[in-house]
């Protein structure tokens, strides 16, 4: 992951004026203890779902995630983001087979997202940025929600978000089988980060 300290993802909280007796906006790592921040791939995945066959939806799970956060205290923690898409659960599935397939892996080894903004209000927000996804970069934009900021007995903080979002294949330069999988894409990931050192 050498080049995840050169890509790093930037969340910017734009706080939103609200009408009076309205819940303001939370602030993003309210009670996050600054630090760096190791992503736990024990306890992250994405998971891509499409149509296969023009008759069922299929998921197809990403097991292998890694990443870096660092959060200085402020409000825009640099966060780093990347899966590889050979590694899926159910490897041996015809489905599994062919995604991969058009993945291409042996060419693009890693999926990557860089963020532009994070707007959040409560719990609940959207996040906006840049996908790479089989050499191509396209804008993204996925609904998020903060799971939880906690820390573990013993001062270990934790930070746990999810998102989902849409995207077609064929703007990736996927346009293979498309008899045998759909164009559209949902994306959704479930992430978690536990905080590794200081600032």
């Amino acid at each position: 992951m050498r080049d995840l300290g050169r890509r790093t993802l930037l969340f910017g909280l734009a706080l939103i004026a609200c009408p009076a007796g309205a819940q303001p906006p939370s602030v993003w790592g309210a009670g996050l203890p600054a630090g760096t921040y190791a992503l736990d791939g024990q306890r992250s995945s994405l998971t891509a779902r499409m149509r296969f066959l023009g008759l069922s939806r299929y998921d197809l799970r990403f097991t292998r995630v890694r990443g870096r956060l660092r959060d200085k205290g402020g409000s825009t923690p640099e966060v780093a983001i990347e899966v590889d898409p050979r590694a899926v659960a159910r490897p041996n599935d015809l489905a599994a087979r062919q995604a991969v397939a058009m993945l291409q892996p042996d060419r693009f080894p890693a999926v990557r997202f860089v963020g532009r903004e994070l707007t959040i209000q409560g719990d609940a927000g959207t996040l906006e940025g840049d996908l790479t996804l089989h050499g191509v970069t396209r804008p993204a934009r996925f609904a998020v929600r903060l799971r939880s900021i906690r820390t573990e007995p013993g001062g270990t903080a934790r930070i746990a978000f999810t998102g989902s979002g849409q995207i077609q294949r064929s703007q990736f330069g996927m346009t293979s089988m498309r008899s045998v999988v759909g164009d559209r894409v949902e994306l959704t990931f479930d992430v978690e980060f536990v905080r590794e050192g200081p600032p």
